[in-house]
């Protein structure tokens, strides 16, 4: 933990320096984000001094990691383009909204800290801990059984979606994966059935991952090419939807998963995935953008390319950092209401209650439902795309279009305190202890960057769906590996 503050402290000086030298005081100013991810994790270190059971694991892979790469890499890229004005950004920034955005940033980071060093996140994830049993395991074989139904609902599931967005087949839907993307995520029942489908795909990652993370466990060979099929099915599902996250978080998961593991890091390969990946999500999102275009549009497009001379790396640079767009949001929040809006027209807590209550039917409530932050967000900034697909608009615009700076301030608080229940509760000795939190410690790993990305109340519904479908995989799971240790001829190899 040390080193890593170290090398936040390290990052911290190479760009204020460079701020100062080249005169980008935008650059010097959001360098403070690794001073205060240093300052907590210096602070953190002596707190876990203190305490009489160390951990030897790294602090990246721990939820709190997750979250400070997310401060210090995703939104630090998200905002980069604006702070150098590059020429393949869709909506500049003036540079005083900037600057007002990176401060509102530095002050949540604050909040987030001070909410995350309360004893009170300690206290709830010892209370939670209490209610798993000690020495729980499960049988590699039950893993596999319940994957393979977990797969056939996704399947099946899929074609419903494919049938429900009015498309014959999944070819038909992929060569239009724009518009299929939004007919399954905003039509009403597609909808429900393309939200339970991608928790039905994440049991069983969920499940590989948990299971290849003690250093003790393999599966046999004719296991593994169920596994081999799966993952094929699942790439291939995705694609046909152009989601391009879903390649970020196998990745993310396998080099946790790597680190649990073997206990070390391999830098080099990270690097290489992390090459691989923006390759992959440059390619998938050309081609999506390609499909989703006439052919008069697509000329136009060109146009402006070659009128703004760039290069095919630019091109490919700046697909990735449009995907990377949360803290831009922010900022045009900020513009949004330093220009056109005022205080009057913040949400006040529509948004909330509207995310909080999203998937309650509107029959079943005794009041007009709200819509959700990002609908409200759209509704103000892009009324054109409104109901063809929304942006992220990050946990610190959630709370600023909400409630102002102060909503910005509280949320990034709660935020702190949730991250270090799920910190604690996920300790290294429990981790070993008990099968149940390596699978719920791979679960809520994508959840969590979620709420960064788009928010904390936007992404609770789906962070209790998370839970609920966990829930139901484990107590499946559990009857499964009984079954199967009662039986003589089942597998004598379990989760440790």
């Amino acid at each position: 933990m040390k080193r890593i503050a170290v090398i936040a402290t390290s990052l911290f000086v190479i760009l204020f320096t460079l701020g100062i030298l080249f005169e980008v005081e935008n650059l010097s100013r959001i360098a403070f984000v690794y001073l205060l991810t240093a300052l907590g994790l210096f602070t953190l270190n002596y707190v876990e001094s203190q305490r009489a059971v160390k951990e030897s694991i790294s602090v990246l892979v721990k939820p709190l990691g997750a979250v400070l790469l997310m401060f210090t890499v995703y939104d630090v890229l998200s905002l980069l383009p604006a702070i150098f004005e590059m020429k393949t950004l869709e909506h500049p920034l003036p540079k005083e909204v900037v600057e007002k955005t990176i401060w509102l940033f530095l002050v949540g980071i604050i909040c987030f800290w001070v909410g995350f060093f309360l004893n009170f996140g300690n206290a709830v994830a010892n209370s939670i801990a209490t209610g798993f049993a000690r020495q729980f395991s499960f049988e590699p074989s039950a893993i596999v059984q319940v994957s393979k139904g977990y797969l056939a609902l996704a399947i099946v599931l899929y074609v419903l979606t494919v049938w429900t967005a009015g498309y014959a087949t999944p070819i038909q839907a992929a060569l239009d994966m724009s518009e299929f993307r939004r007919k399954a995520f905003s039509l009403g029942a597609s909808t429900a059935i393309a939200t339970f489908m991608g928790f039905a795909l994440m049991i069983p990652k969920t499940l590989f991952f948990a299971f290849l993370a003690n250093a003790k466990h393999r599966f046999e060979q004719s296991q593994w090419k169920f596994w081999i099929a799966f993952f094929v099915i699942e790439s291939a599902i995705w694609v046909s939807f152009g989601i391009r996250g879903n390649f970020v978080l196998t990745g993310f998961l396998g080099i946790v998963m790597w680190y649990q593991r073997y206990r070390k890091i391999p830098v080099l390969t990270i690097a290489m995935l992390a090459l691989l990946l923006g390759g992959v999500v440059a390619l998938l999102g050309e081609v999506r953008d390609v499909l989703a275009l006439s052919t008069s549009e697509r000329a136009a497009l060109e146009r402006v390319r070659d009128q703004l001379n760039l290069s095919w790396y630019e091109i490919a640079f700046g697909t990735v950092l449009k995907r990377l767009d949360a803290l831009q949001r922010f900022g045009e929040i900020v513009e949004g209401f330093s220009t056109i809006y005022s205080d009057n027209d913040l949400l006040y807590g529509k948004g909330t209650l509207g995310d909080l209550i999203a998937y309650i039917p509107r029959l079943l409530l005794p009041f007009e439902k709200p819509y959700q932050s990002t609908y409200y967000f759209m509704e103000m900034f892009y009324p054109k795309l409104l109901s063809i697909f929304s942006f992220e608009m990050s946990i610190f615009g959630e709370g600023y279009i909400n409630f102002g700076a102060l909503g910005t301030c509280l949320t990034l608080f709660v935020f702190g305190i949730f991250i270090r229940v799920l910190n604690e509760l996920f300790r290294e000795a429990r981790l070993l202890d008990n099968s149940k939190f390596y699978f719920w410690y791979f679960l809520l790993f994508f959840p969590t960057f979620l709420l960064v990305n788009q928010g904390l109340t936007g992404g609770f519904p789906n962070f209790v769906l998370t839970i609920v479908w966990g829930a139901i995989a484990l107590s499946i799971l559990s009857r499964q590996s009984s079954r199967l240790i009662a039986t003589p001829s089942a597998s004598k190899t379990s989760i440790a």
